[in-house]
């Protein structure tokens, strides 16, 4: 990535509208993937004061101070973000970055308190959409934490919320696709693998009745997360290697198998790309320090 000509390119949006604050917060986005912190939260912080309605900025400080470490202060910055929102929808993300960020820290038990204090919100503004991705949200994390009942308990409340609710057939459908893959690892890491391929094959051919080839990465990224319960990496590497590669949860357990399978030096390369992503999601919040702990490791 041309990060040079991309931060020139930003500074001159800057200068032919100084008083806007969008060109701040894009300049801010560039600096946070390229890990300085400082300088994003500087020009978050610029566009915030240009203009106080611009809430993403503020929510995007917490994020960096996130990756610097600063977890209370993050946090301190979801709810300063939380009490400038219009809207309750716009709350509820912010209440699941201050989830996110007990996860970035290694904390599933704070993770969870979080993500039930944003069910209430959802639910008391009846945002349907929003009560079932939290759901979906507590049965990732239990999966990731190995509490495997409570995982199905949540992924059984989210499908409940969708089949209840009036949503798009095209929302219900994507949840189900989902809801097949939580399904699969659910039943992976069970280790009735039989299952989990089953369900897999379940969310495949659901994926060419829609005829979306995009997501065909994201079966092949759920059969490579299967084989790697199993601990077959062979398996694991072919199926991971033709998922998303922008995926760090991903590419985590490609570095992983290839060390298990014996390429240390791939899997140091993995590591750290995964490690330097600086890409705010659910996934990278798994995995981020385990990466950076690799990273530091593979140095040594």
């Amino acid at each position: 990535e041309n990060y040079y000509e991309a931060e020139r390119a930003f500074q001159n949006y800057i200068d032919l509208i100084p008083g806007e604050a969008n060109p701040h917060d894009s300049i801010a986005d560039l600096y946070t993937r390229m890990g300085r912190h400082d300088d994003a939260i500087e020009h978050y912080m610029k566009s915030v004061e240009l203009n106080p309605k611009f809430t993403i900025s503020q929510r995007k400080i917490g994020t960096n101070l996130v990756f610097m470490g600063n977890y209370e202060d993050g946090r301190e910055a979801f709810r300063k973000a939380m009490a400038m929102e219009m809207t309750e929808t716009a709350k509820v993300t912010d209440m699941n970055e201050i989830a996110r960020s007990h996860l970035y820290e290694g904390n599933f038990e704070q993770a969870i308190a979080a993500y039930d204090e944003s069910l209430k919100i959802a639910e008391k503004a009846g945002l349907a959409a929003r009560v079932a991705g939290i759901h979906a949200q507590k049965c990732d994390v239990h999966l990731e934490s190995g509490h495997l009942a409570k995982a199905e308990a949540s992924l059984a409340e989210c499908k409940k919320t969708v089949m209840a609710s009036d949503l798009r057939q095209s929302f219900k459908d994507n949840f189900a696709k989902g809801a097949m893959a939580q399904e699969a690892l659910l039943a992976a890491k069970k280790r009735d693998f039989e299952t989990a391929l089953a369900k897999a094959d379940e969310q495949l051919a659901k994926i060419q009745e829609d005829n979306d080839p995009t997501e065909i990465q994201d079966h092949h990224g759920l059969l490579g997360l299967i084989h790697f319960e199993k601990g077959d990496h062979a398996k694991a590497i072919e199926h991971l290697n033709q998922g998303d590669q922008e995926d760090p949860y991903i590419l985590y357990h490609l570095a992983v198998a290839e060390s298990k399978a014996g390429d240390p030096a791939k899997a140091d390369e993995l590591f750290s790309k995964v490690a330097d992503m600086n890409q705010n999601g659910l996934g990278y919040a798994f995995v981020r320090s385990k990466a950076m702990n690799a990273k530091k490791m593979s140095v040594k």
